[in-house]
């Protein structure tokens, strides 16, 4: 298993347990307001530059490595996209009498779409390379 494939592994195991705990924190009554301490979890994510380098100084990626990487980046954007333009729309058809759309409809959206973003990463990297093995 290369480091590129530990670095994945990595980001879904912190970005799974940032959604759950700050879901486990939004169901909890006496937590619920503070259901973003939850998202705190993805600092976690800083660690993994330091804990995968390659300690012989050979090089890390291949152009492989490049190529599933820039495929992983353009498939994350893609969901991305997809889903804020489909909140936007949401928020747009809920809000729209309203005339306005209240911070803590979008606060949340930020941390989700971070999360998003490197979980579709990390699982498209994983899937590809199981394709080519």
């Amino acid at each position: 298993m290369s480091n590129f494939q530990k670095y994945a592994r990595f980001h879904i195991i912190v970005t799974l347990a940032a959604f759950l705990s700050a879901l486990v924190l939004y169901l909890i009554p006496a937590t619920s307001a503070g259901y973003l301490a939850g998202f705190s979890i993805l600092s976690i994510l800083g660690f993994g530059e330091i804990h995968f380098q390659n300690p012989k100084r050979k090089p890390i990626q291949d152009e492989r490595d490049q190529q599933i990487n820039h495929k992983a980046v353009i498939m994350a954007y893609t969901v991305f996209w997809v889903c804020f333009v489909g909140w936007g729309v949401l928020a747009t058809m809920v809000f729209a009498q309203d005339g306005s759309l209240a911070v803590e409809y979008v606060e949340p959206v930020v941390w989700i779409a971070f999360g998003l973003v490197t979980f579709v990463r990390a699982t498209s990297v994983l899937i590809q390379y199981g394709q080519d093995d």
